[in-house]
């Protein structure tokens, strides 16, 4: 029964950590960029369980005589479960259209002709250096102009560099090409290709940081794709001027998995409950008897 308290105990935690999660997305259905979390449930190892020292009677001399048989298998036992990981789902969120030329979507992620898929993210630079990567593209340009992130962090070129702008005219091509033009002589243009980097397998890969970026699980910087490389080819995805991508997540569902949340929650504390009321009854009453 003592046994009964930690498995009971093991799904109320498991529940609690669920709603955290959950809680978490809600609080990020208008978060720019942001992607929604999933938890990933794991069982304890099972345990054998066995009779230790079974007694077996003897004949000796027409009597009885108890005499120890060793541990008997009873069957396996489970330790209840645990959260094993926080998973990212990195599925497109749905693309809003601003008007607005320093608001930049991934509208459409990485697909092959051949079916395989990949994602792609913004590479920015932060105060500390770190290179870290996104999918808001709310941008601006900062006091130096350069483009940046409304957190203050520097968007990066292909070449890990940051984009001057200048106050120069800024378009953006689905490509990720950038056009640099100069409003009061249009002959001055410079031409920068955006930082993005392609992930294929971003659960592996990434994991979240401060601000909604992500970093790799080692904290080395990923290499940025270059359109034009003939490993490429085959590759399609289209980067949206004036837009940005909301959050991934489905209000309806997560309101709905918190139900199921609580619930099981409710639950496995039941069992402890009633788990806590039969050994009361073993202490104070049968102990009597």
């Amino acid at each position: 029964m003592i046994r009964g308290l930690y498995t009971a105990a093991s799904g109320m935690l498991a529940g609690q950590r669920r709603q955290e999660v959950l809680t978490n997305n809600l609080n990020n259905a208008h978060t720019v960029g942001y992607k929604s979390d999933e938890q990933a449930l794991r069982s304890f190892p099972e345990m054998l369980i066995l009779r230790m020292r079974e007694l077996q009677g003897v004949e000796v001399d027409n009597t009885s005589v108890p005499t120890s048989r060793g541990a008997v298998p009873i069957g396996p036992l489970s330790g209840g479960v645990y959260t094993h990981e926080i998973i990212p789902q990195f599925a497109t969120g749905p693309i809003t259209y601003t008007n607005n030329p320093f608001d930049v979507a991934i509208a459409q992620d990485l697909k092959h002709d051949d079916g395989r898929v990949a994602n792609l993210f913004f590479s920015v630079r932060t105060a500390n250096g770190d290179t870290l990567y996104t999918r808001d593209g709310r941008w601006m340009t900062n006091a130096a102009g350069q483009l940046a992130t409304y957190s203050g962090d520097l968007v990066l070129d292909q070449n890990g560099n940051p984009i001057e702008v200048d106050g120069r005219e800024l378009q953006i091509q689905a490509d990720g090409f950038i056009t640099l033009t100069n409003a009061d002589d249009p002959a001055d243009v410079d031409f920068v290709q955006l930082g993005l980097v392609m992930v294929e397998n971003p659960s592996s890969l990434l994991v979240k940081a401060e601000n909604g970026y992500f970093r790799t699980v080692d904290g080395q910087a990923l290499a940025p794709i270059d359109p034009a490389d003939p490993a490429m080819e085959g590759w399609h995805f289209t980067v949206a001027q004036g837009a940005i991508e909301e959050s991934n997540v489905d209000v309806t569902k997560v309101m709905t998995q918190m139900v199921e949340s609580f619930r099981y929650y409710e639950a496995n504390q039941r069992v402890l409950q009633a788990t806590d009321r039969t050994l009361e009854k073993a202490v104070t009453e049968i102990g009597r008897v």
